[in-house]
């Protein structure tokens, strides 16, 4: 009788287990409009371009700009550096800091997805708490241009900290100088 209830209570304890690793509450949504329980299109190279222009439709302002949890923010300094493979688009001003990383060979036209499987990152900090989309439930960066002599390209994300506090940062747009 023991055996049967222990192997009763492994049984259950696996199956909230299996149902809990659903990741479906997306709260970004760049395009504005609710799609149904899961708002967030979502970006992998299987559909990359298939939702463009219209998906990364919004506009920003030079040299970074975004929304966060709704509220605009726009960057007063930012650079692009080539760190090894890598580029990585850094922007901040007002106590606010974005990092977005992704591979610096990206060609034009190219949905990046973010996850914590992809090199491709978006990581915001404000004050002493930091967030990053590899600890967050998905996104994505589209890179417009990418040539030697600038960067181009817009972004989304539901980024996480280490406490758990979660922020939601859509409407993203960078055009940089390298």
């Amino acid at each position: 009788m023991k055996k049967i209830i222990f192997i009763t209570l492994i049984a259950a304890c696996a199956a909230m287990g299996v149902s809990s690793c659903m990741n479906g509450d997306y709260d970004a949504n760049p395009a504005g409009v609710a799609t149904g329980t899961n708002p967030l299109v979502p970006v992998t190279p299987a559909n990359n371009g298939s939702n463009l222009p219209s998906y990364y439709s919004w506009t920003g302002t030079d040299p970074l700009s975004a929304k966060i949890d709704g509220t605009g923010y726009t960057a007063t300094v930012a650079v692009a550096t080539l760190v090894g493979a890598n580029l990585q688009v850094q922007a901040s001003g007002d106590g606010k800091t974005f990092t977005i990383t992704f591979p610096g060979s990206t060609a034009n036209g190219v949905v990046l997805p973010l996850s914590s499987a992809t090199v491709t990152t978006v990581s915001y900090t404000e004050g002493t708490d930091s967030y990053s989309s590899s600890m967050g439930t998905g996104g994505g960066v589209y890179i417009e241009e990418n040539d030697a002599s600038h960067v181009k390209g817009k972004f989304f994300a539901n980024v996480k900290s280490a406490g758990g506090g979660t922020k939601s940062i859509t409407d993203g747009f960078f055009n940089i100088n390298k």
